[in-house]
């Protein structure tokens, strides 16, 4: 129908100019309203689809534990047994079906699971298990295939990591939170070997991942949910966050063909330590070295970080305001599940019908603690906020957190994408020596980075697919206004204000 539509919107030229506008105008309402309603019907399809995998996955899992032939198979099991299974023990899976929607968090409800069995944690160690999520009481691991890489962004089916795992995972292996603590402590981790990338998305931040993975030795993850599970633990005291925190990071950088220090043999001496942990290291001979890009609105959890691994080197991507928000509004449009978004975000009665759920979309845009932000986390204010001012609170909420950062003592700069586009070669030479990186290295990014194609790969968020995506306007004075108010009130540039630099930004401030 839309085809037939378009061709009757473009009338023979003999007819006059005010024949045109008279019926073009309506059919152009027309093929607007029928766009909506298949956007709107294939958003609920998708979240139908999600709900009806739900159930299923309910039902699977009612069934292992109440039939005959699951209590059978339980009585019957010959898989060797640990001690304490239950409160020291992992247990694994095989992954019977699995879905999830786009870019959603890592949950081990992406998954319907077979049975069980128990397995001893470390088999968490081998190199293609890898950490997925974790919860309050839980982590969850997912095992590849041998030989299979989900950290390589070139041969993994999205460069996400969160993603590439979900795709790949043939197991699943589930421990309590305890004993992922208990074995993390004999996993070998270096601090000063971590580079921590906090970014406001939509930002060039997998461009930057892209140039970093081509340091020798450097091993890039790119948006590993199980830090962004931590936004959620927010109940807990610090220091168990704190405790977390360094466990996840010390099992994201577990090195390759880890062994727990306990392991070791008794007559091993430090060179032959050493030795290993060279090889381990690839062509650079030193530690191994870790680029950490988690999402947008992890940097909530900044001061987390740097406390669970002090010495690590923080680096902040930002770019200018109004084109970042003008990317937010086009690729998370784009999304399959953003109509249920907008409505938790719009409108009132949805809100008041799904607090939970509205308090959580509220929470992914105003991320920040800061007493001084009371006035978005106003119900009143949010709601009556349209979208692309929304996007606008997190890009100012983000920038905001860095700017407080910095300004308590954490040793970060900023770096910003419009500096690359400006002079490759000063924009790596910078960023490089700002993550000691060896500046010989920093050439090679520049040229790297003039022959890049889309750091987004055939993601969702990829340039060909967002270009069916037109870019919004601000064309409004009441929406203008709303953009200054937020950014004044944050302390942040306004959107499309130029030069727009944050403090610290490599090239133009020190970095302190």
């Amino acid at each position: 129908l839309l085809p037939g539509l378009r061709s009757a919107a473009r009338p023979p030229a003999s007819r006059s100019a005010a024949a045109l506008r008279a019926w073009a105008l309506p059919l152009r309402k027309v093929l607007a309203m029928l766009h909506a309603l298949r956007w709107s019907l294939s958003s609920a399809l998708e979240l139908l689809r999600l709900r009806q995998f739900g159930i299923v996955r309910c039902l699977v899992g009612w069934a292992l534990e109440l039939t005959l032939v699951g209590w059978a198979l339980q009585l019957t099991h010959t898989e060797p047994r640990v001690e304490n299974e239950h409160a020291d023990c992992a247990r694994v899976a095989e992954i019977l079906h699995r879905r999830k929607l786009p870019v959603s968090l890592a949950s081990v409800s992406d998954f319907i699971l077979g049975r069980a069995r128990a397995v001893p944690p470390e088999a968490v160690l081998v190199d293609n298990v890898s950490l997925y999520c974790i919860s309050e009481h839980e982590a969850v691991f997912v095992e590849v295939p041998p030989g299979c890489d989900v950290y390589a962004c070139a041969s993994a089916p999205s460069p996400f990591l969160f993603d590439a795992q979900f795709e790949l995972a043939t197991r699943v292996i589930r421990m309590p939170l305890q004993a992922l603590m208990r074995l993390s402590s004999q996993v070998e981790f270096e601090p000063a070997s971590l580079l921590l990338l906090s970014n406001t998305t939509r930002c060039g931040s997998m461009l930057l991942c892209d140039l970093l993975e081509g340091v020798p030795g450097m091993r890039v993850l790119r948006e590993p949910d199980a830090l962004t599970c931590m936004l959620a633990l927010g109940a807990l005291s610090l220091d168990a966050q704190r405790a977390i925190v360094r466990a996840v990071l010390r099992m994201l950088c577990k090195p390759t063909r880890a062994r727990p220090a306990a392991a070791l043999r008794a007559g091993e001496d430090e060179a032959g330590r050493q030795a290993e942990r060279s090889a381990a290291a690839g062509a650079e001979g030193g530690p191994p070295r870790f680029a950490i890009k988690p999402r947008g609105h992890c940097i909530k959890l900044l001061q987390l970080l740097d406390d669970a691994a002090p010495g690590c080197r923080h680096i902040f991507l930002y770019r200018d305001g109004l084109t970042t928000v003008q990317s937010m509004t086009r690729a998370y449009s784009s999304e399959s599940a953003q109509l249920s978004r907008y409505w938790l975000m719009q409108s009132p009665l949805v809100r008041s019908l799904f607090p939970v759920d509205a308090a959580a979309v509220k929470g992914v845009i105003v991320i920040s603690d800061d007493p001084h932000l009371e006035w978005a986390r106003s119900e009143a204010y949010f709601t009556q906020l349209p979208v692309f001012a929304k996007y606008a609170l997190l890009w100012a909420v983000i920038c905001r957190t860095y700017v407080q950062r910095r300004a308590a003592g954490m040793r970060i700069a900023a770096c910003k994408l419009e500096d690359l586009e400006r002079d490759r070669e000063r924009f790596c030479a910078g960023v490089f020596a700002w993550c000691a990186i060896d500046a010989k290295h920093a050439a090679l990014a520049a040229l790297a980075s003039s022959q890049a194609g889309d750091a987004h790969g055939a993601s969702i968020f990829s340039r060909s697919r967002l270009s069916k995506f037109g870019t919004m306007a601000v064309d409004s004075p009441t929406l203008r206004r709303q953009l200054d108010e937020i950014c004044d009130n944050c302390g942040v540039p306004r959107l499309g204000e130029q030069p727009g630099l944050l403090p610290g930004t490599l090239g133009h401030d020190p970095p302190g």
